[in-house]
């Protein structure tokens, strides 16, 4: 592939992230991006397979560059409280900036969750990384940190709600609530105090 379809694809892909995270999927057309780019649309057409192509490769180019990292830091099992709550304050930390960072992603899976069902993989890996989320919690519950009471799955997609509420409304907190989740201070007192009100009633005494 040359230099110039390389940086005519790159281009194509910012647009569709933008219009689709701003207008909507369903809302933009293959027009409206080649008009943004200043493309023919059989152009897109031809390197992304439509629409649907389109999405598919923005929402892989964050799964693929970004969820396996996120994932490590809960792939092993805890040993004692301290370091199931600093693993977990590294991985609400890192789940944060890497939402901000793809702010525009995020807009688009949260809003357009029906339509991503459809792409192959996309449900799945998002019940992988649940599921590995709950494992995390259940091998803390095994070492009598977290109560046996208390059920994994759905402690882990509490969690991660609470991490997608700060990472979809991060702009519009910062802006009507002096509430900039993007700032280190900021980021680290939510998440401690996060822990204090929703997490510590899960942990043994």
């Amino acid at each position: 592939m040359s230099e110039k379809t390389m940086k005519s694809k790159q281009r194509i892909l910012k647009s569709a992230k933008k219009l689709f995270a701003s207008r909507g999927y369903k809302s933009t057309t293959i027009r409206d991006i080649a008009n943004d780019v200043n493309l023919n649309s059989s152009l897109i057409s031809y390197h992304f397979d439509g629409k649907e192509g389109l999405l598919k490769e923005l929402i892989s180019e964050l799964y693929d560059s970004e969820l396996p990292a996120l994932s490590e830091v809960i792939s092993r099992p805890v040993s004692n409280k301290d370091e199931f709550l600093v693993r977990l304050e590294i991985f609400m930390e890192s789940n944060i900036k890497v939402g901000i960072k793809n702010w525009e992603l995020v807009q688009i899976i949260t809003n357009e969750t029906y339509e991503l069902s459809k792409i192959d993989g996309f449900n799945a890996a998002n019940i992988s990384s649940l599921q590995a989320f709950a494992s995390f919690i259940e091998s803390a519950q095994r070492v009598d940190v977290v109560r046996k009471e208390v059920s994994s799955h759905r402690l882990a997609d509490s969690i991660y709600a609470l991490l997608v509420d700060q990472i979809k409304f991060w702009k519009l907190n910062k802006e009507h609530m002096n509430h900039d989740i993007s700032k280190q201070d900021v980021r680290s007192k939510w998440i401690s105090e996060t822990l204090d009100i929703f997490i510590y009633g899960s942990i043994t005494k």
